[in-house]
């Protein structure tokens, strides 16, 4: 199989063609540390297009704590996409979800968070509440 053909698949979808994008390029995002001391944790949903040379171009942010929402769009701002891909659904808007979650405590003030990526579009940055030694 190419690699053009292992970046982009497509699917046939009541005529029209779906592309299900695959990031050359994706940077890992660290649990915003003042999110993790104030325990806010929340969805985050962005609406975007694709830019010319790949980038993704966010147009629309839901759901989620303003910390919360910052972090993702900058993470988001770094990732780049075949350009060949083209979506024609939904006038050429997709969405990712950005899903942050805190599940226990750490004994140190700071502690490295996991970052997972599952295709078509689901960001899971899962850390833990750093506790502070009196």
């Amino acid at each position: 199989m190419s690699t053009r053909a292992k970046g982009l698949l497509s699917f046939l979808w009541l005529g029209l063609i779906i592309y299900a994008e695959t990031p050359l390029k994706l940077i890992s995002l660290e649990y915003p540390r003042l999110a993790l001391f104030a325990k806010i944790e929340g969805k985050v949903t962005l609406l975007y297009k694709l830019s010319a040379d790949g980038s993704p171009v966010v147009e629309k942010v839901a759901g989620g704590n303003e910390l919360l929402r910052k972090a993702a769009q900058q993470n988001f701002a770094n990732w780049r996409f075949p350009i060949e891909t083209r979506f024609v659904k939904d006038g050429g808007f997709n969405t990712i979800e950005y899903k942050f979650e805190i599940i226990g405590d750490c004994k140190f003030s700071y502690c490295p968070s996991e970052f997972q990526f599952t295709t078509p579009n689901n960001v899971l940055i899962v850390g833990k509440h750093p506790m502070l030694e009196p």
